[in-house]
């Protein structure tokens, strides 16, 4: 079979060979691609150039997989933002490891409407993620660390507080009702607590965010404590995490409608 054709200018290259496959100099394997031309390497040409490619390094053995601009989870194909946003950031270079990780752990959690809404949850509250797919959240305490509604729950650092999901409210109307609170930092003023934590939340223990306080608050049935952080951060507004984040922002989000109000199954 004779070697692919390809039209290749300052800006942008173009291989015909079972298909015409396109891209520009601003793609993130340009270099890759312009030395693998030059050595005629045509089929790692074509691979570099397709925009997945790279993804599937990360997802072996995660139940996630991406065929064009579609990502399945066993097979069945995923939507919504948080797909959007790991498709959209993995062509302009970003490294969505974390956001992989994120989307697995959060496709063990038994709730549709957790696992639909939990990551725009999370961009609205400026919640990071962290590197191993869990995500950080703040917790007020009592000044010898126990919980303040019951007393009986130690929350000192390195602490894992958890338990059974089934005993976790999981109806978002209910605002005030059983089950483990973590907020974002919004919330943190209609707290009291002298101490204030830092909590890292697997997506997969999320069971209900209640509709009182701008979603701010969320029930989950198992969280680990990482440090405590200096009180004042409830009043100053800056961040302080020692577990490594990855930053979950969102420039072009204008007031959306985070919970609608149709009825999910759990």
């Amino acid at each position: 079979m004779s070697n692919p054709s390809y039209i290749l200018t300052d800006n942008s290259l173009t291989v015909f060979h079972d298909g015409i496959h396109t891209c520009t100099s601003d793609h993130r394997h340009w270099d890759a691609i312009i030395d693998a031309l030059k050595d005629e390497a045509f089929a790692q040409v074509i691979e570099l150039m397709k925009p997945v490619n790279a993804i599937r390094t990360f997802t072996k053995d995660s139940g996630i997989t991406i065929e064009g601009s579609t990502v399945f989870y066993d097979g069945e194909p995923l939507r919504g933002v948080l797909v959007d946003r790991i498709l959209t950031m993995r062509e302009q270079g970003f490294n969505v490891d974390p956001m992989v990780q994120f989307l697995t752990n959060l496709m063990d959690n038994p709730s549709y409407r957790s696992r639909e809404q939990l990551y725009t949850f999370l961009e609205h509250n400026q919640m990071p993620l962290t590197y191993d797919g869990c995500f950080m959240a703040y917790k007020r305490v009592n000044d010898d660390f126990l919980d303040l509604h019951s007393g009986s729950m130690n929350n000192r650092p390195g602490s894992i507080v958890e338990m059974p999901r089934a005993q976790v409210d999981d109806d978002p109307n209910r605002t005030c009702s059983a089950g483990l609170h973590v907020c974002s930092r919004e919330y943190l003023r209609s707290f009291h607590g002298s101490k204030l934590v830092a909590c890292k939340v697997n997506p997969r223990d999320v069971v209900s965010v209640p509709t009182d306080y701008q979603f701010t608050k969320m029930r989950v049935c198992r969280y680990e404590v990482i440090e405590e952080l200096p009180i004042t951060l409830v009043d100053d507004g800056s961040e302080h995490w020692k577990q490594a984040v990855y930053p979950v922002a969102s420039d072009d989000w204008e007031d959306p409608d985070y919970y609608p109000d149709e009825d999910y199954p759990d």
